[in-house]
């Protein structure tokens, strides 16, 4: 899967948070980060990626 930018990916899920942690909250968050989406290699912020 390509990354997205982070705010590309929010204006996508209709979302004026800043940040997919503020969308899900922390608790779903921590389930989902690093599972499901997470950072792409060599990046540490401002892109995100599908991981499975």
């Amino acid at each position: 899967m390509p990354a997205v930018a982070t705010k590309q990916l929010m204006a996508a899920a209709g979302s004026d948070s800043g940040t997919p942690r503020r969308l899900f909250g922390q608790k779903l968050w921590a389930s989902i980060d690093q599972v499901y989406v997470g950072f792409p290699p060599g990046k540490s912020r401002g892109h995100y990626q599908l991981l499975v």
